[in-house]
Order: structure tokens, then sequence, then C-alpha cells
């Protein structure tokens, strides 16, 4: 290797070093005070037993042991993942709002690092300290009502890289509407707007197949369900093969995501210059 090459290659290594620190204390911040984040989580305990309660009843009354290619164990697990990730995100687009208000921004924006990587790399941190937590509350109470989980290894060997680049998706697509603070004194009407299409349109509560047609249709071509439902289906329902095309998806909705999230941000970073910030 020639010298130029390991000049940018130590540079590479110093400058992934440093989003991954960030990352680290995120999660070891999180990890902490996991007491707090296990209280929020509680409320999956009362999610679970509703749920539980009205699919047992669906199943009772029509009769069936499998709806849409779902059983029972598979529908709650299915749910478990979901609220699991649902109740994961961070709250980006409001520490975003509240840098702008601050006037914080204009000092982190001078700082070494991007801004939007050091946001990533925050978030990632975040949202594995709270999915650890939530996971515990949701699949100890999905394995209490319905037993242990209908995957095993092979699933979880195609659940891994579907969830990571599900987890990616869901934060470009939501940094743009953070990023929007630059130019509105409240961002929470947009985020607010998003996470309930998330929440409707994701999956969260029923699986797409439960969904009517068209609704269905609908719901397949927005990102959301790439988001939501894509890596809880990997894990539960009817077997499917490695989902090679949901990649696929992601890829090409994150791509679109992060020329977006450039975009916006560049946007903004000249409308807080032209303001003095």
């Amino acid at each position: 290797m020639s010298a130029a090459m390991r000049r940018v290659t130590r540079r590479a290594r110093l400058r992934a070093g440093k989003y991954l620190a960030v990352a680290r204390v995120a999660l070891a911040t999180g990890l902490t005070y996991r007491g707090d984040y296990l209280f929020r989580a509680s409320f999956l305990v009362v999610v679970m037993f509703v749920f539980m309660v009205l699919w047992r009843t669906t199943y009772d009354v029509t009769g069936e042991t499998v709806i849409d290619g779902f059983t029972l164990r598979d529908m709650i697990w299915y749910l478990a993942i979901t609220e699991t990730i649902i109740a994961s995100r961070p709250r980006l687009a409001g520490r975003i709002d509240t840098e702008v208000k601050s006037g914080s921004l204009a000092y982190t924006l001078g700082r070494p690092y991007n801004y939007v990587l050091f946001q990533f790399a925050q978030s990632a941190g975040d949202i594995a300290a709270r999915a650890v937590v939530n996971f515990t509350v949701a699949g100890g109470m999905a394995a209490l009502l319905v037993g242990p989980p209908p995957f095993g290894l092979c699933e979880l060997g195609a659940f891994v890289p579907v969830l990571l680049l599900a987890l990616t998706l869901d934060f470009f697509l939501t940094m743009p509407v953070g990023l929007l603070a630059f130019w509105v004194e409240e961002t929470g009407p947009f985020s607010f707007l998003q996470d309930r299409l998330l929440m409707l349109l994701g999956g969260m509560m029923l699986p797409l197949e439960v969904f009517p047609p068209l609704l269905r249709r609908i719901a397949g071509w927005l990102p959301m369900s790439l988001i939501v439902y894509a890596p809880a289906r990997t894990l539960a329902g009817e077997r499917l093969p490695f989902p090679g095309q949901v990649i696929a998806a992601q890829v090409s909705w994150l791509a679109v995501g992060i020329v977006v999230c450039t975009l916006v941000f560049r946007a903004g970073v000249k409308k807080v210059n032209l303001h003095g910030g």
C-alpha cells in the first residue's frame, strides 16, 4: 500500500472513530439511565396485553387458527417487534428543534464533524439502548402470553440486515423533518404527522396482509412499511424467502432519503449563515 493510500485509510479510520465514539457515549448514557427507560417501557406491558385480548377474541370468533398467514403466536410476536421499533425511535426532530431555539446549533455547526453524521451516530446509540430495554419488556410479555418466539437463527440472519437498513432509512427520512427547524419555529406538527403515518401505514398495529387491498398497495409503495412491517415480517408469519426485494427497496428509498437530507441541510446551513446564526 502506498503512502498516499495509508494516509487516506488513516483519515477514514479517524473520521469513523469519531462517530463510533459518539454512538458509544449515547449507548452508555442510555444504559446508565435504563431505569428511566424501563419505566417508560412498562407501558408496553399494557399494550401487549390489550392486543393479546383483541387478537385472541378475533381468532376465537372467526374460528380460525391462521389469519392471513399468522397464527396467534405469530401475531403477538409480530406486534412485540413493531412496538419495540416504534418505541425505540429517538426524538430526533425535537432535539434539532431545541438546538435551533437555544442557539447552540451555531456552535455545533462549527465543530470538526459532519452535523448529519453526528446526529446519526447519536441516534444509533440511543436506539440501541432503548431497543434493549423495550424488547426485553415486549418480548418477555409475548413469551409470557403465547410462548417462545416462532423464529430461529435462519430468520434472524435475514432480520438483522433488514432491521439495520430500516433504522437507517428512518433516520434519513426523519432528519429532513427536524431540519425544517431552520425555517419554522416549531416542527412538532410535521413530526407528529410523520409519526402517525409511520404507525398507520408502516404496519405497527396490523401486518399489511390484514389491510384492505387498496390500502395494502398504497402502504406497500410507501417507505413506512420498510421501516416497521418489513423487519417484523421477516420473523413472524408464514415463512418468506430471503427478502432480497425488501432490501433492494430499502436501499432505493435510502438513496432518496440521503439526497433529500443533504439538500435540505445545505439549504438550511445557508439560511443560518445568512442570518448570522
